[in-house]
């Protein structure tokens, strides 16, 4: 076995400017992702505007995936990237004067969040599409496992712990600090030789509709790939959606810990997703993806459950640690798998089609649990949720057609 072979993909040049750019842009998203939670419960404590910043969020990314696709399907990538990077920039530095000068108001968040996460559904799609056109087939899950590790390393752990540190002391910081994160990414992005794919000439393109009518045509024929991402769209919104949002509550107003504790689960958590990616870099992949990937997201879900029991800080931060691995595992293999096996020019577009099943729900799941946990508590919703979704999980994992699916077999003939 190989010592993490993630490392292969920093061979090559493109490569290690994307995911250079990467690292301190995911710092920065870390340290809003903390900053930004405990200035809502200070602000405005409860369950609702913390619940409600959430499905804004999630409901601003998931509306626009699908037009995303498009967008990445026809236009260089490089481009794409760039844009992104740059008009977020602009977004958390708005958000910094107005924090630094004491104007901010909850509904400038609900904005930022909905802009931010507009052009978010360019780039997390744009991203995956792009890595096969700078990297060789055989280096792909060399790449993904990499960006896992950073985002474990720079946006769940040294993020976090940074900023639960500005939040205490200065939260505009946290704001100004993602700003410059974007424009080093952008710089880095700007770097890259490769342009990607440019897209059909204007003459030959379909409508918009017609083109995202592809996307979900190739999702809905083949059905491994439908029934696993309505599976997943499913249990995030009853669980993981809910857990990342509801978890800091918990901790700052059920076990009363303090900012810095909270800021620490945040970390404890990333240091399970750096174990996970540092273990699918590792190990080679398995013939039958899809059973491990679906064995991941159930025992995933098993160990949420475990919150029922929890009345001490030490074990959320047992849970997050435990968490972190699963996830990670399963994530990388699944988006290295639909790089390999989804034809290039489509990838775009089933890539959106697949954050948008996967994430479509998680808002209404965030905000019914949000009123959900006034009503009966955050150990009560969360017992509710599993027994609810394990029957779900249980058959994906038990189906014939994925325990039996080898990659070969689900490449298009």
């Amino acid at each position: 076995m190989k010592i993490f072979r993630g490392l292969d993909a920093f061979r090559h040049r493109d490569a290690r400017y994307l995911l250079f750019g990467q690292a301190l842009s995911r710092l920065g998203d870390g340290a809003v992702a903390v900053a930004t939670v405990l200035l809502i419960i200070d602000r405005w404590p409860g369950a609702t505007r913390l619940s409600l910043f959430s499905a804004a969020s999630s409901l601003a990314l998931v509306a626009s995936l699908l037009f995303g696709g498009v967008i990445v399907d026809r236009f260089q990538r490089r481009g794409l990237l760039l844009t992104s990077d740059l008009t977020r920039a602009s977004l958390m530095a708005i958000l910094a004067v107005l924090t630094a000068t004491d104007h901010l108001a909850f509904w400038h968040l609900l904005i930022v969040a909905v802009f931010f996460n507009a052009f978010d559904s360019v780039f997390l799609p744009a991203m995956t599409a792009f890595l096969p056109e700078i990297l060789p087939e055989s280096d792909l899950n060399s790449a993904n496992a990499a960006r896992s590790t950073i985002s474990s390393l720079c946006g769940q752990m040294a993020g976090p712990a940074l900023g639960g540190v500005l939040a205490i002391w200065n939260p505009s910081a946290s704001f100004a600090l993602n700003a410059l994160s974007f424009l080093w990414s952008g710089w880095c992005i700007s770097r890259i030789r490769s342009s990607g794919t440019a897209g059909a000439p204007a003459k030959e393109r379909a409508s918009v509709f017609s083109e995202i009518r592809e996307g979900v045509s190739y999702t809905v024929k083949n059905k491994w790939l439908l029934w696993c991402l309505l599976d997943a769209g499913f249990i995030n919104a009853l669980l993981f959606a809910p857990f990342g949002v509801l978890i800091p509550l918990f901790l700052r107003h059920d076990l009363h810990a303090s900012k810095a504790q909270v800021a620490l689960s945040f970390t404890v958590t990333g240091v399970g997703w750096l174990v996970g990616s540092v273990l699918v870099g590792s190990l080679r992949t398995p013939r039958r993806r899809l059973f491990w990937i679906a064995c991941s997201w159930l025992i995933a879900a098993s160990v949420i459950a475990l919150i029922t029991v929890v009345h001490h800080v030490w074990m959320v931060y047992l849970i997050g640690l435990s968490i972190g691995p699963l996830l990670a595992y399963g994530n990388v293999m699944w988006e290295s798998m639909m790089q390999t096996v989804v034809p290039r020019e489509l990838l775009g577009r089933v890539t959106s089609v697949d954050m948008f099943l996967s994430f479509g729900l998680s808002p209404i799941g965030v905000a019914l649990a949000g009123v959900v946990v006034t009503a009966i508590g955050i150990r009560s919703y969360f017992l509710i949720a599993f027994c609810v979704g394990l029957p779900f999980q249980a058959a994906l994992v038990l189906s014939r057609t994925i325990r039996n699916a080898q990659t070969h077999q689900l490449v298009p003939q």
